[in-house]
């Protein structure tokens, strides 16, 4: 993995959401679906609506925290376009969470049905990593599907992971 991150320049995965909740993340870290429910830490704002936490639930990625590849994550215009996510931050988290025991990917939204998670290992067969890190061009077919991605996390992300 350590020549993944430097292959492609990754500086950074990204997780976002609203500046309301950065108490508690600052505090706690960022805990998946699963974990939140199971400690009852309060979540000022959620990114998911019902639907998606449903979906999470159904397809096992509530056990996982949710991060983007880059800041063009199509969830964040869902969240806002729902008023969900009125102040919305990107937070950086540091590329060494990725070898935490357990990591995972998408290749696309991954409560979404047929979707399967993936191996980190795998991520280079299954994952158009030129399109999304090295030469994401909007407008494409390639970037605009791949960046629909994501890495999964294991439960938590400890506040050390995450830059203010």
């Amino acid at each position: 993995m350590k020549n993944f991150i430097k292959k492609y320049n990754i500086k950074y995965f990204y997780h976002f959401t609203d500046i309301n909740n950065l108490e508690s993340i600052r505090k706690y870290g960022l805990f998946s679906l699963s974990e939140i429910q199971i400690r009852g830490i309060y979540v000022a704002i959620f990114g998911g609506n019902e639907w998606s936490h449903n979906a999470d639930s159904r397809f096992g990625v509530d056990k996982y925290v949710h991060l983007a590849f880059d800041t063009n994550h199509p969830m964040l215009y869902f969240a806002q376009k729902e008023n969900r996510i009125n102040n919305p931050i990107w937070l950086k988290i540091n590329t060494n969470i990725i070898f935490k025991d357990g990591v995972k990917f998408t290749n696309d939204v991954a409560n979404k049905f047929g979707i399967t998670p993936y191996n980190i290992n795998e991520i280079e067969n299954y994952l158009d990593c030129k399109a999304l890190l090295i030469n994401p061009i909007w407008k494409s077919e390639e970037y605009q599907n791949a960046r629909r991605s994501e890495l999964l996390i294991p439960n938590h992300i400890p506040s050390a992971y995450i830059s203010w």
